[in-house]
């Protein structure tokens, strides 16, 4: 397989994608010990194939295919991330919850390992900030439930406040006229670079000339972030949910731009 684009952050040494005729064969190349319960596995999820249901683990049936028509692909995984995608279940208040879905006293659950979040058994990459951000939230949530308690404080204390692009060079304002470049580093590490025309001491437009970011979330944002750029004249602007990462290399752009403006 070969791309026309090179990649970046691509390690060879885990690219493991077997192709084999057989299931034998792909056992074997994936270095399967237990060859025995990798064929009855198989057998078993083509049984729930013809059944229209999966009763082990719930998939919907219609991503349901049989493994029987060769060649077949097997890619060995390699751990990068542990974690807990399906947690026990809590309710608003971050409080576990027994079998009958009542609260057990005294205890609570916050991040990843708190309720059935994700909906699955894997763990999405594309979201930055994802279960840092549900760490964040039901901690605080939990905290302030278990002071209103009998013997609680009744309140917590917070300080402290997170903001986006705090320090912009777009509030300053002070640019020259003319359509200005600059650059700033992506979601995956490439460079976002953009065009920034400046006519009348403001903003006039942005274009994204180069950028490498998930179509479906950095590449969906980035029309938003143009948009707020021009009508506030700063990139002192909110992020898109999921789309932080790309928040930063756009503004970071738009200021390297800008900082030519200025000077």
């Amino acid at each position: 397989m070969s791309f026309s684009t090179a990649r970046t952050g691509v390690f060879p040494h885990l690219i493991d994608t077997w192709r084999a005729d057989t299931l034998d064969e792909l056992a074997d190349k994936l270095g399967i010990e237990d060859k025995q319960a990798f064929l009855a596995t198989i057998e078993r999820y083509n049984t729930l194939c013809s059944k229209g249901a999966d009763e082990d683990f719930g998939k919907d049936k219609k991503w349901m295919n049989s493994i029987k028509k060769p060649p077949f692909y097997g890619i060995r995984r390699h751990l990068r991330v542990s974690a807990l995608c399906s947690g026990v279940y809590i309710n608003a208040n971050g409080q576990t919850l027994d079998e009958n879905k009542m609260p057990i006293e005294g205890l609570y659950c916050a991040g990843n390992l708190g309720g059935q979040f994700y909906g699955a058994a894997d763990y999405p990459f594309h979201a930055t900030g994802l279960s840092i951000g549900r760490c964040f939230t039901f901690g605080r949530l939990a905290a302030k439930h278990a002071a209103s308690l009998s013997g609680g404080s009744g309140k917590i204390a917070e300080s402290g406040t997170t903001t986006v692009a705090a320090s912009s060079v777009g509030s300053s304002g002070n640019w020259k006229d003319g359509t200005y470049q600059g650059k700033g580093s992506g979601v995956f590490g490439d460079d976002i670079k953009v065009s920034v025309t400046i006519a009348g001491g403001k903003i006039t437009a942005i274009t994204v000339d180069e950028q490498k970011e998930t179509e479906t979330i950095g590449g969906v944002a980035l029309p938003t972030y143009i948009e707020a750029v021009i009508a506030n004249q700063s990139t002192g602007i909110d992020a898109v949910s999921g789309a932080t990462m790309t928040l930063k290399g756009f503004t970071d752009a738009v200021n390297d731009a800008l900082a030519k403006a200025s000077a």
